[in-house]
């Protein structure tokens, strides 16, 4: 019985280069990937904090726009005399921080500037200062009124500028500053977004200066 003959196909010198082409095809692929790899672990930690820093940036405007919103609702019910309970800064603080009549409103300021409440009380992590001039232009121009923070409180402890006098007398010119300090989470790029060292904090500030409406009295 004859034994079947084997049949041996002989690879020419292109088949030879084509396999060798896909080997090194194969290498270079697996090279590119993992060098994409390295180069995304070392970019991503960049990219997360940029990223993190556009929204700290966002919301602190919004914030921010929140608080002037707060201020200008609190300064024109005093000024027009629809709230006259507003006698103190712990009143004002509670009016200012829940200003919005909407649950949606409520929520955003709740999110947007936490703690309110307590950081606009307490003199360290925010302030109110309501300072009234009289009733003449003259008393404004003749006085001088204090900054939010002084420059040794900006570089030790952060403590904020308070007043308060009585805002609801008809006539009286009345000057109304809100300052809130946000709390800076963004790692690498407080240089840029902390004005208040001391306590690694951006402190926001809404001002309103106006002149009360006279109601039955008669202004001079």
């Amino acid at each position: 019985m004859q034994k079947p003959k084997r049949t041996v196909t002989k690879t020419t010198g292109k088949e030879k280069s084509l396999g060798r082409r896909r080997v090194l095809r194969c290498k270079g692929k697996r090279a590119q990937s993992g060098s994409a790899a390295i180069e995304f672990a070392l970019i991503a930690p960049v990219l997360l904090i940029l990223i993190m820093g556009v929204l700290e940036v966002g919301l602190m405007f919004f914030s921010q726009f929140l608080l002037k919103n707060a201020t200008i609702a609190a300064a024109r019910e005093i000024r027009t005399g629809n709230v006259t309970t507003l006698t103190s800064a712990s009143a004002l603080a509670s009016y200012i921080c829940d200003t919005s009549d909407s649950t949606i409103g409520k929520l955003a300021a709740s999110l947007m500037l936490p703690s309110c409440n307590a950081k606009l009380t307490s003199g360290s992590g925010g302030g109110i200062y309501v300072k009234a001039f009289g009733t003449s232009f003259s008393y404004f121009s003749s006085t001088d009124f204090t900054t939010a923070l002084n420059a040794s409180a900006v570089k030790s402890n952060g403590t904020f500028n308070t007043n308060f006098d009585n805002p609801n007398t008809p006539c009286t010119i009345v000057l109304l500053r809100v300052s809130y300090a946000w709390d800076v989470v963004t790692p690498v790029l407080t240089w840029f977004l902390v004005n208040l060292p001391a306590t690694n904090q951006h402190v926001l500030t809404a001002t309103e200066v106006f002149r009360n409406e006279p109601g039955t009295a008669i202004c001079s």
